[in-house]
């Protein structure tokens, strides 16, 4: 499930329209606790924030990246590894970039 999700953006990260739809199914699934945390214990944070940086001309991946975030931000625990991360200067530049 998850593990090979994050293993594909791993692999393809250089690839925006495999981003863009790995993250659309993480922004899905992640609306459920127990996947909150799974995600987040398989590097999914990281992986996220690594599709914005390498995809920051893309819409749509900023979109849904930054779902994905929000959604994982709904534990505390989340919300600390987020912001360890380097999440809040990734969803703010995300925003600034596309805010049209």
């Amino acid at each position: 499930g998850v593990k090979v999700l994050l293993m594909c953006m791993f692999h393809h990260a250089s690839r925006p329209e495999v981003q863009l739809h790995a993250l659309t199914v993480v922004r899905c699934v992640t609306v459920y606790p127990e996947v909150q945390t799974a995600v987040a214990a398989e590097g999914g944070v990281r992986m996220t924030l690594l599709a914005m940086k390498n995809h920051s001309g893309a819409a749509q991946v900023q979109e849904n990246a930054i779902a994905v975030l929000l959604n994982l931000a709904q534990l505390a625990q989340n919300r600390a590894l987020i912001a360890r991360e380097g999440g809040i200067t990734g969803v703010l530049l995300g925003m600034h970039q596309h805010a049209t």
